[in-house]
């Protein structure tokens, strides 16, 4: 992380989220087919999701982009009347 936000890397992983690998499997998905609309075989998508390619991709510019779609859902989903998020967990303190 960048230093802007509390790390809560040690939690994270432990809270039993209920939809906790859901985003990964989305982002990789997609990762893939992207690949592969752009010219690559199926085989050589695979081949780059199982290299470095991938860690080096979310060194240079990807870690930064995940971090700000995770604010902007966060932030669109707070402003969506239409869930109970705000009732079920009121803001306030940590």
């Amino acid at each position: 992380m960048n230093g802007k936000y509390e790390d809560l890397t040690s939690v994270v992983g432990e809270l039993g989220m209920y939809s906790y690998d859901r985003p990964a499997w989305t982002f990789w998905n997609a990762f893939a087919n992207r690949l592969m609309k752009l010219g690559f075989t199926r085989d050589a998508a695979l081949d780059v999701l199982k290299s470095k390619h991938t860690r080096w991709m979310l060194d240079h510019k990807g870690e930064s982009a995940i971090e700000r779609l995770a604010e902007r859902l966060a932030a669109d989903y707070v402003k969506d009347d239409a869930n109970d998020l705000t009732r079920d967990f009121p803001r306030g303190g940590k």
